[in-house]
């Protein structure tokens, strides 16, 4: 479907920029807002074995990459809104956990995010280690 859209949107006379985003972060909502309070109740943990890349961005990059775009008329295409380093998902699980100060020793087990999540719970298994090397190379 996303593919589809992009393809529409690329037939316009007009200059496209297509945002592909990581997870985004920010402590006033979204998935961070709702993984906090398991951490600091002692129950964050690694999804899975915790080898896959997890993509993430912080809200107010996020919002900066976007006005940098919107004041380079020069960029056009896709571009990848992502933290510049990749993390495996157990070491962003031991970071929130020592920034926290909360431990975080549970493991979630993919049959069990399978089973709360549905088909979403690959969004947080499947590995996808993205750089946003094209957007960093416009100068942001």
């Amino acid at each position: 479907l996303c593919r589809d859209w992009e393809n529409i949107a690329q037939q316009a006379n007009a200059r496209v920029c297509l945002i592909r985003t990581g997870m985004v972060f920010s402590t006033k909502g979204g998935a961070l807002a709702k993984m906090l309070p398991l951490y600091k109740w002692g129950l964050g943990g690694k999804l899975g074995k915790g080898e896959q890349y997890f993509p993430w961005i912080a809200l107010e990059d996020m919002v900066n990459g976007v006005l940098f775009l919107l004041d380079h008329s020069e960029c056009q295409g896709s571009f990848n809104f992502t933290a510049p380093n990749p993390i495996k998902q157990h070491k962003f699980n031991r970071t929130l956990a020592r920034i926290l100060k909360h431990p975080a020793f549970a493991t979630i087990p993919k049959w069990l995010l399978h089973f709360i999540l549905g088909e979403r719970a690959n969004l947080l298994l499947e590995s996808q280690n993205v750089v946003p090397e094209k957007l960093l190379n416009a100068g942001f």
